[in-house]
């Protein structure tokens, strides 16, 4: 593997209810506008998580932030993003781990995102049982 040089750092907490997926996408729509504004220097951005990868690589996605990433990797032909696997030394890897560790850990104002799908559909089945 070539030499990882991590140029942007970016950390924020989620909502309770976000999931994992969820959290992975943005922090990747972060990492790829930072690098939208990086003049034709050829950047990959290495992700850990598989499905993110995957949905990001589908023009045809269901999540409106992976459709938009692709969007923006197929405009800026300079950018790539690719998987790794997880926990087997990658610097950056460590270090967005760490990161991720202490937003969720910090007392800082959550960051507002879509609230998914099945977290909707939970609630309203608990209301229907509650009601029922």
């Amino acid at each position: 593997m070539e030499t990882q040089i991590i140029t942007h750092r970016w950390s924020t907490k989620i909502q309770n209810y976000n999931s994992e997926f969820q959290a992975e996408l943005l922090a990747l729509q972060k990492a790829i506008d930072y690098a939208t504004t990086i003049p034709q220097q050829p950047i990959t951005t290495l992700v850990d998580n598989q499905a993110s990868v995957l949905a990001v690589d589908n023009p045809k996605s269901t999540n409106p932030v992976a459709r938009t990433i692709c969007r923006n990797v197929i405009e800026f032909q300079h950018i790539q993003v690719s998987w790794i696997k997880v926990h087997v030394g990658y610097d950056g890897n460590e270090q967005a781990d760490r990161l991720a560790k202490e937003a969720a850990e910090s007392n800082t104002k959550q960051y507002q995102t879509e609230v998914p799908n099945c977290h909707l559909k939970s609630i309203l089945k608990q209301k229907m049982v509650q009601e029922y």
